[in-house]
């Protein structure tokens, strides 16, 4: 029973001790100083350098403080969880000694970072220009989120090899971005830019996607998830021997376009059976030949519209349709079969023989 007692009394001073905050220049660290939990919304310094020691940043550690400009992070970061710089209305520059294994979303939200920084003894990355990359210049970081915000163009530098998770996350590079021969590998929304509204009649809500990507690589990257947000309503511009390849390859094939070809040439529409198109929010279709089925399928291959008809026209209102890039088999009775790709976005359309 002593034992039990004992034990008990160890596990209660235990979590009371480990339950406890520390206060440091007026920021909240846990006991052992090894996350930073919070630094006052009305703290009035204009820098803060992050103590060596600590391993995290909570989630809005920084959230809304209006004073604070510059944020040098320490060797020991590890680990910086969502929205940890929420709102930083004046932080303009971060000095980053080493990043971080683990890095949360939408981490500079509502702040203004115009450059990164680096010192000459950061341990695994450097800055370039503002941007931030792995030592040995092959992975790309972070991009800051308030750079180049007038000219909404960059080109990424050749040999990097690796964009980062969200590395351009709230960035103004909307116009185009150009990616290097070098290039292997993207990671998840690496591309999740900035909100911004929308000047184009068929999509009234705010949009996230770059319009333009210059893809210089011979071999097209390996993807994780989906880097470019919304990648069917970008255009794609590779190098013109390889055009093939990337209409023949997964994720890439599904741009836009590709080289200014949505995906059917000139020539193929005046010699096309069926004649796909958008008009007065219908999606209608007219053949040569009498049509005997009609296939719609998502961009997860499942058919979510089948029906029988009988004619050589068709339509059906676009309402009934998600808002994606959809494929369309259209079967005559005579047994030919052609398929169709449309971008199901306020009437947006493309097709694809």
């Amino acid at each position: 029973m002593n034992r039990i007692l004992q034990f008990l009394i160890f596990m209660f001073w235990g979590t009371l001790l480990y339950s406890q905050n520390i206060v440091v220049d007026g920021v909240t660290f846990s006991v052992d100083g090894k996350t930073l939990i919070k630094y006052p919304k009305d703290k009035v310094a204009e820098e803060y350098i992050v103590p060596e020691g600590t391993e995290i940043i909570v989630e809005r550690a920084f959230e809304s403080n209006s004073y604070l400009g510059t944020i040098t992070l320490p060797f020991s970061l590890n680990k910086i969880e969502d929205y940890a710089f929420l709102g930083l209305v004046s932080l303009s520059s971060v000095t980053w000694k080493h990043f971080p294994e683990s890095i949360g979303e939408q981490l500079f939200l509502g702040s203004n970072v115009s450059i990164f920084h680096t010192l000459e003894n950061s341990d695994n990355c450097i800055s370039m220009d503002g941007v931030l990359f792995s030592k040995d210049q092959k992975v790309l970081y972070r991009f800051p989120n308030k750079k180049n915000s007038f000219e909404k163009i960059y080109e990424i530098p050749e040999g990097t090899e690796v964009i980062f998770n969200r590395a351009f996350e709230n960035s103004e590079i909307y116009e185009r971005v150009t990616l290097p021969s070098s290039l292997k590998l993207i990671g998840d929304e690496a591309f999740a830019i900035r909100e911004r509204s929308t000047t184009r009649q068929y999509n009234r809500s705010n949009q996230y996607w770059i319009w333009n990507v210059v893809c210089n690589a011979l071999t097209p990257p390996a993807v994780i998830g989906d880097p470019f947000i919304n990648h069917y309503r970008v255009s794609l511009l590779v190098p013109e021997k390889n055009f093939y390849l990337y209409r023949n390859t997964p994720f890439w094939q599904d741009f836009y376009s590709i080289n200014g070809a949505t995906g059917i040439g000139q020539n193929q529409v005046g010699n096309s059976v069926t004649r796909v198109y958008v008009e007065k929010k219908q999606l209608r279709l007219k053949s040569e030949r009498v049509i005997e089925k009609i296939e719609i399928y998502n961009t997860n291959g499942a058919c979510i519209w089948s029906e029988c008809v009988g004619n050589e026209t068709w339509q059906l209102d676009t309402f009934r349709l998600p808002m994606d890039l959809l494929l369309i088999k259209v079967i005559t009775t005579d047994g030919k079969q052609e398929t169709f790709k449309l971008l199901n976005s306020c009437l947006l359309y493309t097709s694809d023989a």
